[in-house]
């Protein structure tokens, strides 16, 4: 399908959300209830952006499933292909070196079997996934996530970006760098996962509190940060990665990163593993 051009505003002003708001984005919808949306602002916080937006109606037959990668990691787009997914991005952060290379760091759940333990402090909050299929954003368990009564899968990540609007400014990161957040709307029926490019004269990434304002202008009521770097990673059925990952140091796809897990969107009525 032909897309068409994106442009930001005419008359840029210094406040994002309105940039946001006014920018022309690349838009497509993959499947019903399904939406991929892209933009390349030449100036945003000062600096080149593109960033990606997937948003899946919570309310469509869709599936929303995490992933955890094989032999030890795996490139997101590997991941969404096994699964024959229809979106993914990366997930949350893990070892890069050693002999544990590839181990989650954060703590991390599916159906109901524990792949990974939180590692310090890490993982203040969590995207979750309940038997049902429903899919929510909740804080870090009073007690930890390890002893906590949870939904069936869990990906614990950090850090928080907002809570029911309230911006969450704890460990905040003032470098900029390429980011993946995850999102819900106010009402809880639209998951936001975005992948904002960086690294690059093309792109110049985000700090956190940049990050923040771009999800709460993208609609979102709470969002978490995911891992980003190299990982930050967008990918769709049938185009292959959207984004410009930058393990290459280039503003191209090629720049793809293995990582330890992710976040899938799955066609109604996909089987489970």
């Amino acid at each position: 399908m032909l897309l068409a051009g994106c442009r930001s505003a005419d008359h840029p002003t210094r406040d994002a959300a309105s940039l946001i708001a006014r920018a022309e984005w690349e838009r497509t919808t993959p499947a019903e209830g399904l939406t991929w949306q892209q933009c390349r602002f030449a100036d945003l916080f000062g600096a080149p952006q593109c960033i990606s937006v997937l948003r899946v109606d919570l309310r469509s037959p869709l599936r929303v499933r995490l992933a955890a990668s094989e032999n030890g990691r795996e490139a997101t787009s590997s991941i969404a292909t096994r699964h024959a997914a229809l979106a993914a991005v990366n997930g949350s952060f893990f070892l890069m070196r050693g002999e544990q290379a590839g181990r989650s760091v954060c703590f991390f759940k599916i159906d109901g079997r524990v792949l990974a333990e939180t590692v310090g402090g890490r993982g203040m909050g969590a995207v979750t996934i309940g038997a049902d299929g429903s899919v929510s954003l909740i804080r870090r368990p009073k007690v930890g996530w390890e002893a906590a009564t949870l939904p069936a899968s869990v990906l614990a990540a950090g850090p928080i970006l907002s809570w029911d609007g309230i911006p969450r400014p704890r460990h905040e990161a003032l470098e900029r760098h390429p980011r993946t957040a995850v999102g819900l709307s106010p009402d809880g029926q639209t998951l936001v996962l975005v992948t904002v490019d960086g690294r690059t004269e093309s792109a110049g990434g985000m700090t956190l509190p940049e990050l923040r304002e771009t999800m709460n202008a993208l609609g979102c009521g709470r969002s978490l940060n995911l891992d980003g770097g190299g990982s930050s990673t967008m990918w769709l059925a049938g185009r292959g990665v959207v984004n410009h990952p930058c393990d290459n140091d280039r503003f191209d796809r090629a720049g793809e990163r293995a990582v330890a897990n992710a976040i899938m969107v799955l066609p109604a009525g996909s089987e489970r593993d």
